[in-house]
């Protein structure tokens, strides 16, 4: 058990060090449209997300979990091989890292503002992804094979819609597209909260998805566009915040969902949709207030 513990923190941890730094690499190639581009690097993670759950629900059965698992380990080696020929450009610190400018950097009230809403966005993002399975398996009675694909959904309506963001957000401002994007994800969460439906089930898992999809990689955007000297360091500060969340949120989910069920564990989404919304206009005004960057 214990071993099986450390490989999960390894996983963990190489998948936070991939995190932050293609965000911050898509971040400095990006000129301008940083939030356009971020939402297309998160296409790719859609294809995963999806890919990996679809494909799993579709082999339960032909083959076993432990096979199952090492074929996902084996699709890793395709990337080390793309790092392996690919040409970084040269780093912004050549001189040596700013330790006092980083130091402040981690005080700052407004990095930490959007750092807590992506401590929010990522906590209902893995709660959702964590635990839609487990909810229409108990609460609609959907076999696990079903569940898994039904989970699916979610993944492929934050990745469409990541897709067309990169679009969108290169024409027009993202403070409407990111409330409306909440408005969409609390649609899908009520529906998902009061339905006895398989099918609405699985529209509302799929609009969840899309309304998810803008305001990770768009606030990260804020944070490269602000932040352009030290992105990385930037990166990792909002990151980490939002991977408490991340911890934090999909526990709570499941302690509740223990003690009084998944519909009411559920209930964290639309609580955390508001606090977002909360958020996000602070956070408007405040870049009005001072949009220079640092």
């Amino acid at each position: 058990m214990m071993a099986l513990r450390f490989a999960i923190f390894l996983i963990g941890l190489g998948g936070g060090v991939i995190n932050g730094g293609t965000n911050a690499l898509v971040a400095d190639i990006s000129s301008g449209g940083r939030a356009a581009n971020l939402n297309l690097l998160g296409v790719f993670f859609g294809v995963g997300a999806m890919g990996v759950p679809f494909a799993l629900g579709m082999l339960t059965g032909r083959y076993s979990q432990t096979a199952l698992v090492a074929g996902v380990g084996a699709l890793a080696l395709i990337p080390v091989a793309a790092l392996a020929i690919a040409r970084f450009p040269a780093p912004k610190q050549p001189q040596g890292f700013p330790i006092a400018a980083a130091g402040r950097l981690v005080r700052d009230p407004l990095l930490l503002l959007m750092g807590l809403m992506l401590f929010l966005e990522s906590g209902i993002e893995i709660s959702v992804g964590g635990w839609t399975s487990t909810f229409v398996s108990e609460e609609l009675a959907v076999a696990a094979r079903d569940a898994l694909i039904i989970l699916s959904l979610y993944w492929m309506g934050m990745m469409l819609a990541r897709l067309a963001l990169g679009y969108i957000l290169r024409r027009t401002s993202p403070f409407p597209v990111l409330y409306s994007c909440l408005a969409i994800a609390l649609a899908g969460a009520l529906l998902l909260l009061t339905t006895r439906s398989v099918a609405a089930a699985a529209v509302g898992v799929f609009t969840l998805g899309v309304g998810f999809a803008a305001m990770f990689p768009t606030v990260l955007g804020f944070i490269g566009d602000r932040y352009a000297t030290l992105s990385g360091t930037a990166f990792s500060v909002a990151i980490a915040i939002s991977l408490c969340g991340g911890m934090l949120l999909p526990y709570s989910a499941g302690v509740l969902g223990n003690r009084f069920g998944m519909r009411v564990s559920f209930a964290i989404v639309p609580v955390a949709l508001f606090l977002l919304a909360l958020c996000l206009t602070a956070l408007m005004r405040k870049l009005r207030q001072s949009p220079s960057t640092s």
